[in-house]
Formats: C-alpha cells, structure tokens, sequence
C-alpha cells in the first residue's frame, strides 16, 4: 500500500483572511509575508465604517471584498504585528478565528498600498509589508 506524500503545512500568506468568531465578528488580513521577512505577521482588522474611526486610508465595501456585511475600514493604527504564526494557528485551530476568502487581488495590492501612506502604521510595521 502507498502512502501519500505527507500534506504541506498551512502558511500564511499576503492576503490571508481570517473571521474572528466573538463578537464583533472582524475580519482580519495579512498584509506580510512571514515565509520571506523571518516569520513577521502584520495583521489588519477590517470594522465598521461609521465616519468615527480614526483611520480612512482605505474604505471597503462588499463590492471589494463579498467579505463584509456593510461599509468599513482597513484599522492600521490597531494592527498587530510580530513573530506569531503558531499563535494565530493555535487561534483557528480553537475557533477564535476562522480562515475566509480572501480579498481579490487587486484589493489587497489597494489594502497594501495605502497600508504604506497610512500614519496608523508603524514605520517598522511598514518594512514588513508583502511586495506583490
């Protein structure tokens, strides 16, 4: 009997979306690629555009992104980054977050784009944006 070469495992990636599953129900994304800059993560939330939040570099509708339930924003002064890919799998595989859909993409290339003009971010942060 042969047995099948064992399965990769799952990396992130530019573009990974992620649903946390507590309210209220953010969708996240990856915006580095962890497999070529050491292991860094930057992850965005995606919330809620209402006019309040502080951060308007880059607005998202369904259109963009089937994703999302109505008008928001990309949060890149709440954006957490670091070395985390075994904690953010931890978080999946305990259903803290679930893996969705990600963003066409020209959309994310739009996400990254403005993630290197927004002040939200941090300059450190910004050095470890994907290229695509």
């Amino acid at each position: 009997m042969k047995s099948s070469p064992p399965a990769e495992p799952f990396r992130f990636r530019p573009g990974t979306a992620l649903k946390s599953r507590r309210e209220p129900f953010h969708r996240c994304l990856i915006l580095s690629d962890p497999a070529r800059n050491g292991g860094w993560v930057v992850l965005v939330r995606v919330t809620t555009h209402d006019g309040r939040w502080p951060d308007q570099d880059c607005l998202l509708t369904s259109t963009d992104w089937p994703a999302l339930d109505h008008p928001s924003t990309v949060a890149y002064s709440t954006a957490m980054c670091g070395q985390v890919e075994a904690k953010l799998l931890r978080a999946i595989e305990l259903g803290e977050f679930e893996l969705i859909a990600p963003p066409r993409p020209e959309i994310l290339q739009r996400v990254i784009a403005a993630a290197h003009n927004s002040a939200g971010l941090s300059p450190k942060a910004k050095s470890w944006l994907a290229t695509l």
